[in-house]
């Protein structure tokens, strides 16, 4: 199993009526947008699919340091708004890749423990 989490430190928004993503298992899914985030060396490519049909294999190449997820076109806004905040950290998963994702990075340093 590979795991890896990294901070993102750039993004990249695609919107477009018929983006084709193309991945492992060779199927071509049609995405209406998609948003790349890559920090240290690594990329997550999220795709945005208009319907259930649509969403294709989840999966993480760690020999390649890429991972893809497919997510309903409605979760855009929140993507969109989680990337205007500090502190975002990506996770990529081998094992488990249906938890490839984006997450807030919680600073642990000034917490008091009662």
């Amino acid at each position: 199993m590979a795991e890896k989490q990294f901070a993102v430190t750039g993004y990249v928004v695609n919107l477009a009526r018929n983006i084709q993503a193309v991945w492992q298992d060779a199927a071509t899914k049609k995405a209406s947008a998609s948003i790349e985030v890559y920090g240290d060396d690594a990329r997550l490519i999220v795709y945005f699919v208009d319907s259930v049909a649509e969403l294709g294999r989840c999966a993480y190449l760690p020999e390649q340091k890429v991972a893809v997820s497919f997510v309903l076109m409605e979760q855009l806004p929140y993507y969109l708004k989680l990337l205007e905040s500090e502190g975002v950290m990506a996770c990529l998963n081998s094992e488990q890749p249906e938890q490839n994702g984006l997450f807030m990075s919680v600073d642990c340093s000034s917490r008091v423990n009662a």
